[in-house]
């Protein structure tokens, strides 16, 4: 597993990449995978699914897609025009973004249900280029706060904030109809008053 993703955050940026296949699996798995693995859980309450999920992606080598569509440049100007200086990153799961905006010089909270997830992102280290490429080659090196919290986002006293921005990369729209409303208010509910609101990135 570890070796798994040493190899993934060391991967070079994307536009160096050539994709020459699809992830390996052993030929006598072929015919029992029904690729179920590749979906999110339905709970958000539950961390076993997230677990499992997290280690499946890790397992078939999938895990580097977390980072597709995160590029902080933007981001990282406005908030550092605007004097901004604290993130929370909901439904972080492996990712490194926190790393990346920590580096930064943010002070930067993940929070995730899975204490797995939390675990392999907290104690991956990814080079300096992965990490500057998810800032859209913004300067680093300025070594913010960086917390990895495992918890339940609807929990009003875990990660309470406030915080003066929130990043939310598909995990809200998890939430079933019924209860969206009140993961979303739980989102608000962190924000810094009267400054920046919330975030949502595809």
């Amino acid at each position: 597993m570890w070796d798994s993703l040493k190899r993934m955050f060391r991967r070079r940026s994307a536009q160096q990449q050539v994709v020459t296949g699809s992830p390996s699996y052993d030929e006598d798995d072929e015919s029992s995978d029904d690729f179920s693995w590749m979906l999110p859980p339905t709970t958000l309450v539950d961390p076993a699914p997230w677990d499992r999920y997290w280690r499946d992606q890790i397992s078939h080598e999938m895990a580097e897609f977390v980072h597709m569509f995160c590029d902080d440049g933007d981001l990282v100007d406005v908030m550092r025009a605007n004097g901004l200086r604290t993130v929370l990153c909901v439904g972080n799961g492996i990712s490194q973004e926190p790393r990346a905006l920590a580096w930064a010089g943010f002070d930067v909270t993940a929070l995730d249900l899975s204490p797995f997830a939390t675990e392999v992102a907290s104690q991956s280290a990814p080079p300096e280029d992965l990490q500057a490429r998810l800032l859209g080659g913004r300067s680093g090196g300025l070594n913010g706060h960086l917390e990895f919290t495992v918890g339940d986002l609807c929990d009003a006293a875990c990660c309470p904030g406030p915080y003066d921005l929130v990043i939310d990369r598909l995990t809200l729209q998890l939430y079933p109809d019924a209860h969206r409303p009140l993961a979303i208010r739980a989102v608000a509910n962190r924000l810094a008053f009267g400054r920046v609101q919330q975030t949502v990135f595809p």
